[in-house]
Formats: structure tokens, C-alpha cells, sequence
């Protein structure tokens, strides 16, 4: 979300794409609809910039919504990826730690070719990159772990 909050500055341009392999989760993401019980550790003042109550769940924005574009995509699949084109920043969640060693190289890969020189990677909390790849460079800031780019 703090990505987002860079909506609200006039030098920014920032659009979002969305990608996963189940068009379920992909539907589910269009439709910006999500339980409160969620969002329990996001700070308020963000529920309040991008989200609006919906019969007691939560429904993104619509100056949110219209940033983000959503694509079946797999991230083991190379000429998919590159088809994405090029970006500054990655988010992936849950994606490293449920396929075998061979398909989280082939993705780190993958993540790495559309990511610009000096871009940046950014895992879940329980995920690493360890013995994946060397091509990227571990920085911690705050609570969160990114990987950039070499």
C-alpha cells in the first residue's frame, strides 16, 4: 500500500499488474472485494485512503481499481513473463515456497529478467531466496525483505 500512496503525488505514475495461473483468484482480485478480518494489521489511515465499506467487507477504490490490470500469467513460463514487459518493483506472495527447487530458479529467473537494473523483489515474510539465486542483492528495511537486482 505504500506503493499506492505515491497515487496521491503529481510526479508519479504508477500502474500495478496483477498476475496468477487460477483465473478464480484472478476474478476474486477484479472484483476488489475483501473480508475486514484481512486487512487486521494494516494501519487505518490506509483502509481509509483506498478502500470503502461494502455491507461490512471492504471494496478497493475505484482510483485504485483503475491502476491495476490483471493477466493469466505463469511465472515458471519465461516468454509469458517477458510478455509482461519491464518493472520496477515485483511483489510476489506465497510463490517461492510451494514448488520444487528447479521451478523457484526458474522463476527467480524469470523475475529477474523483467525487473530494470536496480529494481527490486519483494517476498513474503515466511519466503526466501536462499540457495535459488545469487543474482540478487538481500536488503531489509522496516518489516519488510527485498531482494534488488544486481
Amino acid at each position: 500500500m505504500s506503493v499506492l500512496e505515491e497515487v496521491h503525488s503529481d510526479k508519479a505514475r504508477v500502474t500495478v499488474t496483477g498476475i496468477d495461473v487460477s483465473h478464480i483468484c484472478l476474478n476474486t482480485a477484479k472484483r476488489g472485494i475483501y473480508k475486514r478480518e484481512m486487512f487486521r494489521q494494516v494501519d487505518q489511515k490506509y483502509l481509509d485512503l483506498y478502500f470503502e465499506d461494502d455491507r461490512g467487507d471492504l471494496r478497493v477504490k475505484d482510483e485504485v481499481k483503475n491502476l491495476v490490470e490483471f493477466k493469466f500469467t505463469n511465472t515458471v513460463n519465461a516468454e509469458a513473463m517477458e510478455q509482461l514487459g519491464e518493472f520496477d518493483v515485483v511483489i510476489c506472495r506465497n510463490l517461492f515456497s510451494d514448488f520444487s527447487q528447479k521451478a523457484r530458479e526458474r522463476m527467480a529467473e524469470n523475475i529477474y529478467n523483467i525487473l530494470v537494473p536496480g529494481g527490486v523483489l519483494l517476498i513474503g515474510g515466511k519466503e526466501t531466496l536462499y540457495n535459488v539465486t545469487k543474482a540478487f542483492r538481500l536488503q531489509t528495511y522496516e518489516k519488510v525483505v527485498a531482494y534488488r537486482k544486481l
